[in-house]
């Protein structure tokens, strides 16, 4: 039973009025707030106002996937003083996959998000000139718009050790293929296609 499903009802005993009140957080509501596309976009300070509140944030960018096996042991290790973080990311084992990461304090998740623009045909791509900017504006060859965008938000963090960490689960340099890998398969779940 998840937690924001318990009332005070179920747990049989009036609320003491000297604890202090704990807002449970909304996943769904935060990775629609405009903050996070914000903190992904090119700003010259992408630490948004988070120092006011004695938080700071950075924003891990590659083009090379990741090792899956290594960005799983990093993703669900100690993040020590991460609070928050989201991001989109590609794995070699899984080229044509954006995939997802959300971290709320200890909770966190990792799921499909669809394909990325360099693996669906161009005829299939939005006409419309906002949608095509977009893609232009994270298109690079070899890798079209495949991208490792991972966005931190903590207290007490050490960037530099995430930083080291990460790229420690980067495979390949630069004239890699995914296509290419050998290696071992992905510790994740299956993803599937649904039919249009």
């Amino acid at each position: 039973m998840l937690c924001d499903n318990i009332t005070m009802e179920q747990i049989a005993m009036p609320p003491d009025p000297r604890l202090p009140v704990t807002v449970l957080s909304d996943i769904d509501r935060a990775q629609r707030q405009p903050q996070w596309a914000k903190a992904l976009g090119d700003l010259a300070d992408p630490t948004c106002k988070t120092k006011a509140y004695g938080l700071a944030s950075f924003v891990y960018r590659a083009r090379r996937p990741f090792h899956p096996a290594r960005i799983q042991s990093v993703l669900s290790g100690d993040l020590r003083g991460v609070i928050r973080a989201k991001s989109q990311f590609w794995l070699t084992t899984r080229p044509d996959w954006a995939a997802a990461f959300s971290l709320a304090g200890a909770i966190s998740t990792i799921w499909p998000l669809g394909e990325w623009w360099a693996s669906v045909p161009p005829e299939r791509w939005p006409a419309q000139s906002e949608a095509m900017q977009h893609i232009e504006r994270y298109w690079a060859e070899p890798r079209g718009d495949r991208r490792q965008e991972l966005v931190f938000i903590g207290a007490g963090m050490d960037p530099s050790a995430i930083i080291a960490a990460l790229d420690a689960a980067l495979i390949g340099g630069d004239d890699f293929t995914p296509w290419d890998w050998q290696g071992p398969s992905d510790p994740f779940p299956e993803w599937h296609r649904t039919a249009a």
